[in-house]
């Protein structure tokens, strides 16, 4: 679906994505645990799409976003987060922050 983010059911293909990036997300985090948990997904439909995740290991709550292409080009993650948060697009972070600095300026 067009629009926002959406919550989808979790599937092996987000878990599978989740193992293929494991070194990175555990390289953003400062982390060196041996799998993650795919608690919910995401899901936003751009020119490809945004893959929000939020995941549990040791205790620890992380949020992922990834970004998968159109056609058969892999998925790359885009940011990791401590915590579950909410499902954005990164790009409404660099928009907001130009939007409040031209106020200002």
């Amino acid at each position: 679906m067009i629009g926002g983010f959406h919550e989808t059911a979790v599937t092996d293909d987000h878990r599978d994505l989740v193992s293929q990036h494991l070194a990175a997300i555990n390289g953003q985090l400062g982390a060196n645990h041996g799998a993650y948990t795919v608690e919910k997904a995401f899901t936003q439909v751009v020119a490809g799409q945004y893959i929000h995740l939020h995941l549990t290991a040791g205790g620890q709550q992380v949020s992922a976003l990834f970004f998968q292409p159109l056609g058969n080009a892999p998925a790359t993650l885009e940011k990791v987060e401590q915590g579950h948060t909410e499902a954005r697009n990164p790009n409404w972070f660099e928009f907001n922050d130009l939007f409040i600095k031209s106020l200002f300026s």
